[in-house]
């Protein structure tokens, strides 16, 4: 989660960092926050919104207040909405899993100790997604494999055909791992096996990753079987946990991993 603020309000809400979805848009929140937000489009356009994201001042010159579902208020980390890729696009963003940090940071604003230990691989944005280069099994794959941070409890998400392949098993298998996620309010049955080799992203190895398929469920059109682009699969935020930096450099086409704790 990533703590936002709006110019007018004095509290910190959060926000999901999705960067598998186009838009950045807001939940139905509470009239309260609602207000706020519609208030800073008062006066003559064009109309741009201030939000302090991570500490960064953002501007976006629309808005999206959707009618359901609804904001998760209750708790210390009141969930207001989703970031998306009209934030990401313009600028380089590095996540820190290992110290539970992220920054917003301008092209011309990155100094060179920012990327010290930082190993890029190339990124390629089509089809609305971030494609990277992956090895599995042994097999490289260019631009078959996108980066989601929505996808935050998973190391590998592919079809059904692909993970029968990668992974030896199958759906009747009584040893898989099944798993019910919520997707925008809808519930996806995912069945997991482990893979039978390694998965390599740049620098980082990942001997055996659990990898999963949606096997039922969820939104409509979630399914990568459903895709109407050419992808095998998702790499998640599970790849990274514990033990990496990532830096998603949209402006220059690049993506980056630093590895501060090796995996075993």
């Amino acid at each position: 989660m990533v703590p936002v603020q709006i110019r007018s309000q004095p509290q910190t809400y959060y926000m999901q960092l999705d960067t598998g979805y186009s838009e950045t848009i807001f939940y139905a929140v509470p009239d309260t926050v609602k207000n706020a937000l519609i208030g800073d489009f008062k006066g003559s356009g064009p109309f741009y919104l201030p939000l302090y994201v991570a500490g960064n001042l953002v501007t976006m010159s629309g808005i999206k207040i959707k009618t359901s579902p609804a904001a998760s208020m209750d708790g210390p980390y009141p969930e207001i909405g989703t970031i998306g890729q009209n934030i990401i696009l313009a600028r380089v963003v590095f996540i820190d899993f290992v110290h539970q940090r992220i920054a917003f940071i301008k092209k011309e604003d990155v100094k060179p100790s920012y990327l010290e230990g930082v190993s890029f691989v190339p990124m390629h944005y089509r089809d609305d997604q971030f494609f990277i280069p992956v090895t599995i099994n042994g097999v490289s794959y260019p631009d078959d494999y996108f980066y989601d941070s929505g996808s935050s409890m998973f190391t590998l998400i592919t079809t059904s055909a692909v993970w029968q392949q990668i992974t030896g098993s199958t759906a009747s298998n009584p040893k898989n791992d099944i798993l019910h996620v919520t997707q925008w309010g809808s519930i996806a049955t995912l069945l997991g096996a482990k893979l039978l080799d390694r998965l390599t992203i740049g620098p980082l190895n990942i001997d055996s990753p659990m990898v999963y398929f949606q096997q039922s469920g969820g939104v409509a059109g979630s399914s990568l079987a459903g895709a109407n682009y050419p992808v095998k699969g998702i790499i998640g935020n599970a790849a990274f946990y514990d033990c990496c930096m990532i830096v998603i450099d949209a402006p220059n086409n690049r993506f980056g991993i630093a590895v501060k704790h090796p995996v075993h």
